[in-house]
Order: C-alpha cells, then sequence, then structure tokens
C-alpha cells in the first residue's frame, strides 16, 4: 500500500458574494500549488465546505481537480456526507 505524504494542502471551494462556486478560481488555486510542486491536493474535507455544496458541486470540484492536476500530482476527494448513502 502507497501512503500519502508530503505536502498536500487542503483546497478550499472559493464563492463569489452571492454564494456561487467559482470554479475557474478553484481552478487556479490548483494550478497555483501544481506550480509548487506540492506532493498532491485534497478536495472536498469535512473540515471545510462540503456541507454547503450540493452534490453537482461537490462533483465539480472533483473533475476540476483531476483535470487541473493533470496527473502531476496525486488529487485525494472526502466522501464525507450525512449517511452512509449518499458517501
Amino acid at each position: 500500500m502507497i501512503y500519502p505524504s508530503g505536502i498536500i494542502p487542503a483546497v478550499p471551494a472559493i464563492f463569489d458574494e452571492k454564494d456561487h462556486l467559482q470554479i475557474q478560481e478553484v481552478k487556479d488555486v490548483i494550478s497555483f500549488l501544481k506550480d509548487r510542486k506540492c506532493h498532491g491536493i485534497a478536495l472536498n474535507l469535512i473540515g471545510g465546505e462540503f456541507y454547503k455544496l450540493s452534490e453537482h458541486e461537490r462533483q465539480e470540484i472533483v473533475r476540476a481537480g483531476i483535470e487541473t492536476a493533470g496527473g502531476k500530482m496525486p488529487v485525494y476527494c472526502g466522501i464525507s456526507a450525512p449517511g452512509t448513502t449518499e458517501a
């Protein structure tokens, strides 16, 4: 088994003043972290905004993370949910 190690920051969900998810800004953060040679990124964590996001928005963040990481670093995704069925 391979265990995560190194610098793996949590990527924030970014919203505008009307609480709309700003996916391009999330991608910009991920690009910044990739350019700085982080060892991975973590998305949709329980200590973050996951509870505020719809299922579609959570999926959008994961897609953005995988796409933007471009295979250059691992993408770790939280599966937090209020119940096991949803998780």
